[in-house]
């Protein structure tokens, strides 16, 4: 799975790179994109302090399901602004935690989040467009553990790259890799502060109609 990553990324990333030279062929004006795809590896970091005592630990993403939509608009620049509503879920690996307490947490986390994007269209390598982008937002994140669960709130930001087919003048087909770091969730009782914070490598494949 890692190889399959990286061989998507690295793909992409060429695409970019032989297209930098090339006159961007992205149509110019508003758009609408849906994404599915899965987020394909990642880890959510745990930290918890109570009285003297403060720990921490990492715990491996399973793959999971990702899905978003978007509605933007592409300037004569090469630039697209876009608002884009998410939505993720992965089951989380905590063998090494459930060893130590001796029992399974069965753990998750889903993600929702509504974030602004601006990508730069780079060009193209024959009819491929390449885009790089970045977007910040509020996301809200749900984790459930020991069979009860509790949500927060707060700042989710994500880097992409993308490359794009059109088919026709108006639609294009679309593989992406993002990478998604989701709201931090906090807890505290009084005496035990914990928080968990998830980073998710996403691939995605989408398409893009324009207007």
């Amino acid at each position: 799975m890692k190889f399959q990553l990286c061989a998507a990324v690295a793909g992409i990333a060429l695409l970019a790179a032989s297209g930098a030279s090339a006159q961007s062929t992205v149509p110019v004006g508003p758009y609408v994109q849906v994404n599915l795809g899965s987020s394909v590896a990642g880890k959510t970091d745990f930290s918890a302090t109570t009285g003297s005592f403060s720990g921490s630990q990492d715990a491996d993403l399973d793959k999971g399901f990702f899905g978003s939509a978007a509605a933007g608009l592409t300037f004569d620049n090469s630039v697209s602004l876009e608002g884009e509503l998410l939505y993720s879920k992965n089951d989380i690996d905590t063998a090494d935690i459930d060893r130590v307490l001796g029992r399974k947490l069965e753990a998750s986390v889903k993600t929702t989040a509504i974030m602004a994007n601006a990508f730069y269209n780079i060009g193209g390598l024959g009819p491929i467009n390449a885009r790089v982008g970045a977007g910040v937002g509020y996301g809200r994140s749900e984790y459930k553990m020991l069979g009860a669960s509790d949500k927060d709130g707060g700042l989710a930001w994500q880097v992409m790259v993308a490359g794009a087919y059109p088919v026709t003048d108006k639609m294009s087909l679309d593989l992406g890799y993002r990478y998604l770091r989701t709201a931090e969730y906090e807890a505290s009782d009084g005496v035990t502060k914990a928080s968990a914070e998830t980073g998710a490598h996403v691939v995605t494949v989408g398409a893009r109609f324009g207007f």
